[in-house]
């Protein structure tokens, strides 16, 4: 709005819907789509801090999506506006690792399953381990003649070196 205007609109939290307005003084330019731009900015926070996909895929997919009508296209916002609300949106959600393996601590979120069931089997500091599997997991594996392994070093922090994986075929 201008200097000296006392327009204002009034949302819910989510910016989902209009509770009220207030007038605008003459001659205030009112941008019509600043609502759905706000909108699809806090949809596109919200995504981040809940969808595990990376930030540049979730931004993709909802652009995409507003691309679809030509009315709100061009209102979608730029790349350069939501990334960095969305990767600050996620950081609340899933802190930065801290710089030394040393000052990793682990929550009960991380290391129970959304059941409850202990998940971080072992956690030596000292040897840069960590095994995370279930009990029924384990049994698995020691119940099959047939394992099968994977390891990558891509998605591992720069402290571990590689992220291993066991796996059993289940007939």
């Amino acid at each position: 709005g201008s200097r000296g205007c006392s327009g204002k609109l009034y949302t819910n939290l989510d910016a989902t819907e209009v509770i009220r307005t207030g007038e605008h003084a003459e001659g205030c330019r009112v941008d019509a789509h600043a609502f759905y731009h706000q909108q699809q900015l806090n949809e596109l926070k919200r995504l981040a801090a809940g969808d595990p996909r990376p930030v540049l895929e979730i931004y993709d997919e909802l652009a995409s999506n507003a691309s679809t009508s030509l009315e709100t296209a061009a209102y979608f916002p730029t790349w350069e506006q939501a990334r960095n609300t969305m990767y600050y949106s996620r950081s609340k959600r899933y802190p930065r690792l801290p710089a030394r393996r040393q000052d990793l601590r682990l929550t009960a979120e991380q290391t129970t399953t959304k059941s409850g069931a202990q998940f971080l089997m072992y956690h030596s500091p000292t040897n840069d381990i960590l095994i995370f599997a279930t009990e029924d997991g384990v049994k698995l594996l020691a119940q099959s003649n047939c394992w099968c392994g994977d390891g990558t070093f891509k998605i591992v922090p720069s402290w571990y070196q590689q992220l291993f994986t066991l796996h059993v075929f289940l007939r």
